[in-house]
C-alpha cells in the first residue's frame, strides 16, 4: 500500500493517476488490549500489479524518463517505465 505522503513526494512534472481513499488506524505500542480500534492514522492506496501510478507528457523523452526515475526512488515498491507512442507527427 502506498501512503499519501509517498505519492505526493514524487509530485512535480508528473500527473498522479492514483487516489488515496483507504484510512488506516493505529494504536500506540504501549497500550493494552481492548478499548477500541485506535486513532485514524494515514490515508493509503492499495496498488495492484499493472496499475499506472504517474503519467507525464513531455516532448523531451530524456527529461521525462529522468523525472520518472527520480519519482520511482521515493516509492517503496518496484516499478517500470512504459512508453506510449505519441499521435503527433514529428
Amino acid at each position: 500500500m502506498l501512503s499519501k505522503k509517498k505519492i505526493k513526494a514524487a509530485k512535480g512534472l508528473v500527473k498522479i493517476k492514483v487516489k488515496t481513499y483507504l484510512l488506516t488506524s493505529s494504536k500506540p505500542l504501549a497500550s493494552r488490549m481492548g478499548r477500541g480500534k485506535g486513532k485514524s492514522d494515514i490515508y493509503v492506496c492499495p496498488v495492484k500489479s499493472g496499475t499506472i501510478l504517474y503519467e507525464i507528457s513531455c516532448l523531451n523523452h530524456k527529461l521525462a524518463k529522468n523525472a520518472l526515475v527520480l519519482a520511482s526512488y521515493k516509492l517503496p515498491i518496484r516499478n517500470k517505465i512504459i512508453y506510449k507512442k505519441s499521435t503527433f507527427a514529428q
